[in-house]
């Protein structure tokens, strides 16, 4: 489930974060019991501050895993895959600031140039977890302050809010050492996973296998697979089916074409097969859920 995202079948979330003059906003997500196993894959061009209010889940940036808890935060950097999952199936709770990085630009300043930029540009070794046992608990006391703020909005919280950001990204830059640019193979095989979700999302009606992908990314069919799986918490089958299931929801809802055509079109090689993955995936049959989005 997405939570209250709004996003497409590239996981590119498509929502915008406050306004044109202040683009920051705050919001909080708590699991019901038919939804709390995961927080789903996905990426948008801001950058968001996401902290764990209770429960706890693994979370995932760019591939890179860690288990977060109450009072840890961490930092997914624009267009980043990132996403949690509930440890041992319990509830978790969360809130997130997300903003745009243009918020925190200065005029060309040191702070802008050595560490806003390269970090937009993902170029940066950062680490994007700040774990509270780690470096106490100044971190998430920051983090509330922040969300109190742009909840309330208070007399010049644009000020207060500002400050409280440039102090979360003073926190994490700190934890991170140096800042050489990134060489290291994590680095490459986000790119090289980014690259292959957009061809899959280009050519889902078309016939695609995972040795396909697996050549396009220079890679086994087995690591292949075990590290498309580690970015997204999918297959790369799973994935497409689940690209080429979101395309056919649209059409059922948008158009009256048969379901034949629709199959077809969104690159399903049989009736029975369509039918069959659209039941599994959302519980019912195309004509059933047709019919009961019907306006």
């Amino acid at each position: 489930m997405w939570g209250d995202k709004m996003v497409d079948s590239t996981m590119r979330e498509i929502q915008r974060h406050g306004n044109i003059t202040f683009p920051i906003a705050a919001y909080e997500w708590h699991a019901s019991e038919e939804n709390y196993m995961r927080l789903e894959c996905h990426r948008h061009s801001e950058w968001e501050f996401f902290s764990m209010i209770s429960g706890s889940a693994y979370v995932s940036v760019d591939g890179v895993r860690k288990l977060l808890s109450a009072g840890d935060v961490a930092l997914f950097h624009g267009g980043s895959l990132h996403m949690a999952e509930a440890e041992s199936n319990l509830p978790f709770k969360y809130r997130a600031v997300v903003f745009h990085p243009n918020i925190v630009y200065g005029l060309g300043d040191i702070v802008q140039t050595k560490y806003i930029i390269p970090f937009e540009e993902n170029r940066l070794n950062v680490n994007p977890f700040m774990i509270q046992s780690e470096i106490g608990g100044n971190v998430v006391s920051i983090f509330n302050k922040l969300y109190s703020l742009i909840t309330e909005t208070p007399p010049v919280y644009e000020i207060f809010g500002k400050a409280c950001l440039y102090e979360m990204l003073a926190t994490i830059f700190s934890l991170s050492g140096e800042f050489d640019e990134k060489s290291s193979a994590n680095y490459c095989h986000s790119k090289k996973i980014k690259e292959i979700i957009s061809y899959i999302n280009h050519n889902y009606a078309s016939p695609i296998t995972v040795r396909e992908l697996a050549e396009m990314a220079n890679m086994s069919q087995g690591h292949f697979t075990r590290l498309f799986k580690r970015f997204t918490a999918k297959s790369p089958i799973d994935y497409l089916i689940g690209v080429r299931l979101s395309k056919a929801l649209a059409m059922l809802c948008d158009t009256d074409e048969k379901l034949i055509n629709i199959a077809v079109d969104t690159g399903f090689n049989s009736m029975s097969y369509f039918i069959r993955m659209f039941n599994a995936y959302f519980g019912c049959s195309p004509s059933k859920y047709r019919k009961s989005n019907a306006i």
